[in-house]
């Protein structure tokens, strides 16, 4: 039987640049691209917002196999500002890191995420949560990694389709294609506490979508 080759880092740029490149290849045998940002907050902004979470922890409801909060302006209005400007501070370079075509912001969606013992998150990509559901307007999507000190938790790596492993350190973001499949491997904790679980914040910059995106997110995603 022939070895299916993975593509070549050039291959998968000219696959995923929007618009006005052809899709050679499935999701399944993309090669990883994301765009990681260490220490983006200072640690005390990146400990306040942790404390921010434990104090709206009564809004948390379970979405899947983990549990999540809306991140609203009015529920963390300071915390959130400063994460979304410190955020946006980074896109152009994660653009030209996604190859994602340069695009006008018209929404910013965030969300916490705690996965404590046990929690995973099958695949998925930003643009298509869910088999049946696709949003072209998500022009690129993140993840901000929060946990305590000491860390009381183990796995829960950021995992792509080409084996490709994103570790969730604390303060750090992670820009990813909105086409590009990943999951998150089992979380073990050592406490039952909610502090000590894998916190994060995920979300998804909005704008408009390039003509012929809507065809090139089919080939891609297959």
């Amino acid at each position: 039987m022939q070895k299916r080759r993975l593509p070549t880092e050039e291959e998968t740029r000219d696959n995923l640049w929007q618009p006005g490149h052809e899709s050679k290849l499935p999701g399944r045998f993309l090669v990883a691209v994301r765009h990681p940002v260490k220490d983006l907050l200072t640690a005390e902004q990146a400990g306040a917002i942790g404390v921010e979470f434990l104090r709206v922890s009564d809004r948390m409801y379970k979405a899947g196999d983990h549990w999540s909060i809306d991140c609203t302006m009015d529920l963390m209005p300071k915390m959130m500002a400063l994460l979304r400007r410190r955020i946006m501070e980074h896109v152009p370079d994660a653009c030209q890191a996604l190859h994602v075509a340069p695009f006008d912001l018209t929404n910013v969606s965030m969300s916490a995420q705690l996965h404590h013992h046990q929690c995973k998150t099958e695949w998925f990509c930003d643009a298509s949560p869910k088999p049946d559901a696709f949003d072209e307007t998500i022009r690129m999507g993140f993840t901000f990694f929060l946990h305590s000190f000491p860390k009381m938790f183990t796995d829960g790596l950021v995992e792509f389709h080409d084996g490709t492993t994103v570790e969730p350190s604390h303060n750090c973001l992670l820009f990813t294609h909105p086409l590009q499949r990943r999951r998150i491997q089992e979380t073990n904790c050592y406490s039952g506490d909610l502090l000590h679980g894998r916190w994060s914040v995920t979300g998804c910059l909005h704008g408009p979508a390039p003509d012929g995106y809507g065809e090139l997110a089919d080939r891609l995603l297959g």
